[in-house]
C-alpha cells in the first residue's frame, strides 16, 4: 500500500492502515530518537508518543496531510522533549 492509501485509510480510522505505517517508519523514528537521546528506553518512549499524537491527529483530517504533519509532529517531539530529558542537552549557549 502506498503512503498516499495508508493515509486515506488512516483518515477513515482503519487500525491496520495505522499499523502499517507504524512498521514502515518505526525504524526511522526510532533511530532518530535514539540519536539525540542515547538512550534505547527514552527514545521508545518518545517515538509511542510521536505515533499516538500522529493517529489522534490523523482522525481530524480529510485529506493526505497527515503524513507530513505526522514527520513535522515528530520533528517537534525529538527536538521539544519533555523536561525528564533535558538531562541529554547543554545548551547551545552554555560554556560547558
Amino acid at each position: 500500500m502506498s503512503d498516499q492509501e495508508l493515509v486515506k485509510a488512516i483518515i477513515r480510522g482503519d487500525n491496520s492502515a495505522m499499523r502499517d505505517l507504524i512498521s514502515k517508519y518505526q525504524d526511522l523514528v526510532l533511530n532518530t530518537c535514539y540519536k539525540v537521546l542515547h538512550s534505547r528506553e527514552d527514545a521508545e518512549d518518545i517515538a509511542q508518543e510521536v505515533f499516538i499524537e500522529t493517529y489522534r491527529s490523523a482522525t481530524g483530517l480529510r485529506n493526505e496531510e497527515i503524513l507530513i504533519l505526522a514527520l513535522s509532529h515528530f520533528a517537534q517531539q525529538v527536538y521539544q522533549l519533555p523536561e525528564r530529558f533535558a538531562e541529554y542537552f547543554v545548551p547551545v549557549n552554555s560554556t560547558a
